[in-house]
């Protein structure tokens, strides 16, 4: 198959996909996929550098803020000569870092806090006694406590927003983790707001504010609802900014234009404690270290290992070679249902430059470690001086190639594997081309095996060759989009299986047989995984594995 699938595209694009939780079940953020030498270490780091450390690769599981272009999160494995990251050596075979750093409010007007990646998400390390012209440290001034770190406790950040938005009397602004504030009333001239806090429907705080958009009223202008959190005493939970307030004919209402929030739920960064098989070793005012202790991982072949909270790494299922190492790389795994961003490394748009971005930068597309198949990419050519307004916008051109890929079960051959938009999808079945006499079954009972040529893809739903429990009569094996395989009836002999296929309750018609197929099985296999192997068909009668 000699065919390219690709696009071009009259547009300048940020490179990340949205991606929900809920819909798939998990989302795994890859990073950048090495194969170094035992013996050689290897660093991930986020967009921003520790120390004076070049990162090797850029994870985009760590935390990174575009805008200001903060995150110093690292992680570093050093491999030992036999292939372990050893936990009892010096240094440890694997050492996380991060580093808290001044992060501006969105509602610029309250200065600044100390912001820390902590496994991937954004923390509160504190908050920030500076002060400039334009702001007031506001939420420092509130607290008793102003440094978390310094409790050896974290707090995520839950809301950190200066959108404009009208709340009225009667209605609820809806916060996080249960809070809500409620306008109660406005007074006669409308400049004064009396407002209540709830938190699962029960009061817990309430104020009267008087909105201003003027720093110098700053003060009276937040209101900030403060709580002792553990060891951590009279922290600012929630703070809201209100620009102004007025009467309408029938109802009181106030504007809003800056909120922040973070968690009553403290995360324990205290010495000695322990994050899956990494534990903290060294806490400050700004930074924190984690190593592996005493927990050693061998970079063996297909394992995949939680190295901390959400923090995986995955090896290939290859046979390694000093001319090939095992391939591996960490990522983060998302469970809690939400959309996500799944972003690229982050580029910087330098005149007349080109960009780009592939399977191995990008895990937003499609890459196949066990195989080392990836073949999607998206480059940029930017204009000459992208940053003036009047210049001829980039082109972008993304494309995609088709590979062999090895089926699972390895007597069905191959099939070409090509990533499209982040999927994994079906462009055809390889035939073999040494002897055609021993084409897969798959190949040889299908009228078109190359669908690129009738320029069209099938996103593959299952590829799999384990084996299952053996199947009596009655059982129904289910497939993907409705598919279902049942088992009507196996002859007394032992070696002879009738299935039906049905989709959604109905039955499917095969071309000439009826709406059964039988399939022939040896008799000393009839249970595991010959049975099984009607498990990993596609939706297809024609595809069902025949003896």
């Amino acid at each position: 198959m000699s065919r390219l699938m690709a696009a071009t595209i009259a547009a300048i694009l940020i490179i990340s996909s949205l991606l929900s939780a809920a819909a798939v079940d998990w989302i795994e953020v890859r990073s950048p996929v090495v194969n170094p030498q035992n013996g050689t270490p290897v660093y991930w780091g986020s967009q921003q550098l520790w120390g004076t450390e070049e990162p090797q690769s850029k994870f985009t599981g760590f935390y990174y803020d575009i805008d200001d272009d903060l995150g110093t999160e690292s992680i570093t494995l050093n491999i030992n000569e036999v292939g372990v990251l050893d936990g009892s050596s010096e240094p440890k075979g694997i050492i996380y870092k991060t580093e808290a750093q001044d992060k501006a409010f969105k509602f610029q007007r309250w200065g600044n806090y100390r912001c820390i990646g902590f496994l991937g998400e954004n923390y509160l390390a504190g908050y920030s006694s500076s002060e400039a012209a334009d702001s007031y440290p506001y939420l420092y001034k509130k607290s008793t406590d102003a440094n978390i770190l310094d409790r050896e406790k974290l707090l995520k950040v839950l809301i950190d927003d200066d959108e404009e938005s009208i709340a009225a009397s009667g209605n609820k602004i809806p916060l996080k983790a249960g809070y809500e504030i409620e306008i109660k009333g406005v007074d006669i001239n409308g400049n004064t707001v009396y407002l209540q806090l709830l938190k699962n429907g029960q009061i817990v705080g309430e104020s009267t504010i008087t909105p201003s958009d003027d720093i110098q009223n700053i003060k009276d202008s937040t209101y900030c609802f403060t709580k002792d959190v553990v060891d951590v005493k009279g922290i600012v939970l929630i703070a809201v900014h209100f620009k102004n307030s007025f009467l309408s004919e029938d109802r009181e209402v106030a504007t809003i234009d800056g909120i922040f929030q973070i968690s009553e739920v403290p995360v324990d960064v205290a010495s000695n404690t322990e994050y899956g098989k990494m534990t903290v070793s060294n806490v400050g005012s700004d930074s924190i270290v984690l190593e592996n202790k005493d927990n050693s991982i061998t970079l063996a072949s297909d394992i995949d290992k939680e190295i901390m909270s959400g923090l995986f790494i995955k090896t290939a299922d290859q046979v390694a070679t000093v001319e090939d190492p095992i391939r591996f790389y960490i990522y983060k795994n998302i469970t809690e249902p939400g959309t996500y961003e799944v972003r690229g490394v982050t580029k910087e748009a330098v005149s007349g430059a080109d960009i780009s971005w592939d399977a191995t930068n990008f895990p937003g597309f499609y890459y196949d470690l066990n195989n080392n198949l990836g073949g999607e990419s998206l480059q940029l050519s930017l204009s000459a001086d992208p940053t003036e307004d009047n210049s001829e916008p980039a082109e972008a051109v993304y494309r995609t190639a088709a590979e062999e890929c090895e089926f699972d079960l390895e007597e069905w051959q191959k099939y070409y594997a090509i990533g499209f938009l982040g999927e994994k999808c079906f462009a055809g079945y390889v035939e073999n081309s040494a002897d055609p006499q021993d084409n897969s079954k798959l190949y040889s009972e299908s009228s078109d095996t190359n669908l690129m040529d009738d320029e069209i893809l099938a996103q593959v739903l299952i590829d799999d060759d384990e084996e299952h429990q053996p199947l009596g009569v009655g059982s129904v094996i289910p497939l993907k989009e409705g598919y279902e395989l049942h088992i009507i009836s196996i002859d007394t002999n032992g070696n002879k299986v009738v299935v039906r296929l049905s989709k959604d309750g109905q039955d499917v018609e095969p071309e000439s047989t009826g709406s059964e197929r039988r399939v022939r099985l040896p008799l000393q296999e009839i249970s595991g995984k010959q049975r099984g192997d009607c498990n990993h068909s596609c939706a297809f009668p024609q595809c069902l594995f025949q003896q």
